[in-house]
């Protein structure tokens, strides 16, 4: 691409900055049209090269670098988006057969986190991709907006579409309680939750909503505490398998903060304590 173009592209930009009340309509018309030829002209030689270059320096890395060097390079252009949730919803089994990892490069790009390239092979090779996907698992927060069946059905798939055992590498997952009372959330949810990686902490989240549904409506909040708190008892013996185990576990009502779950709150009369106090805007951390 020629130099040429960006500053042809410049002064164009310059003239409408500097001169527009001075020309006519469709002189305007004419440069807006110009400029957004050069543009796209311009655009398109940029990330023919960019694709080049950054495929070759991830070459070099490979063969240079150790895998430690690696990571840590990975774990820096990350770094931007951690502690950030990624939500998935059903709309994942829509496509599940392709890779999910488009939907990420769109949230990339979306929130200017700067990783969107890493999620395409036009930018980066296999080996490269897969590395970094290890360590995008690691760091990544899933919200996982989906009944325990689907979670258990998700962790069947790769969101990369390379093969990796996602699972096994996330560190942090938050689930939703399932919206009906005779739903078996325990078994779907241990199917899976004891794959992930050593340590890694897991939120259950309950809604008030998931009783009354959508809209405005009026209740009684301590009775509708009992109702969640019961709900979340099911779920006691999988929660203590789960700390034995070594996972951190935490609590969630509706948009409030997270509470730690211990052994000893495991109690229905402590969650109901708990969610009243969440209610109420006292901290319960």
């Amino acid at each position: 691409m020629r130099t040429s173009t960006l500053r042809y592209c410049a002064l164009i930009d310059h003239v409408l900055d500097k001169n527009s009340p001075l020309l006519t309509a469709s002189q305007i018309a004419s440069l807006d049209r110009t400029q957004s030829e050069y543009e796209d002209f311009a655009d398109t030689h940029v990330e023919h090269y960019a694709q080049q270059e950054c495929r070759a320096l991830c070459t070099a890395m490979q063969h240079k670098l150790p895998r430690e060097l690696r990571d840590m390079i990975y774990d820096h252009i990350l770094s931007p988006a951690r502690d950030e949730p990624i939500f998935i919803n059903n709309e994942y089994f829509e496509n599940v057969d392709e890779p999910y990892r488009d939907i990420v490069a769109g949230y990339a790009e979306e929130r200017g986190y700067g990783y969107a390239h890493m999620c395409s092979e036009e930018f980066v090779d296999l080996d490269t991709m897969s590395e970094f996907a290890r360590r995008w698992y690691y760091h990544t927060r899933l919200w996982l907006y989906l009944t325990p069946t689907e979670v258990a059905e998700f962790f069947e798939t790769d969101i990369w579409g390379l093969g990796l055992e996602g699972d096994r590498l996330l560190r942090h997952v938050e689930v939703e309680l399932c919206e009906q009372f005779d739903e078996d959330d325990a078994t779907p949810l241990r199917q899976c939750l004891f794959k992930l990686a050593p340590g890694a902490s897991i939120v259950f989240h309950l809604r008030v909503d998931y009783i009354y549904g959508p809209g405005e409506y009026t209740y009684d909040e301590e009775f509708t505490m009992c109702l969640l708190s019961e709900r979340v008892s099911k779920l006691f013996p999988l929660m203590r398998q789960l700390i034995e185990a070594g996972y951190e576990l935490y609590g969630a009502l509706d948009g409030y903060e997270d509470f730690r779950v211990t052994p000893a709150t495991l109690d229905r009369e402590i969650w109901k304590d708990t969610l009243m106090a969440h209610c109420e805007g006292r901290d319960c951390g």
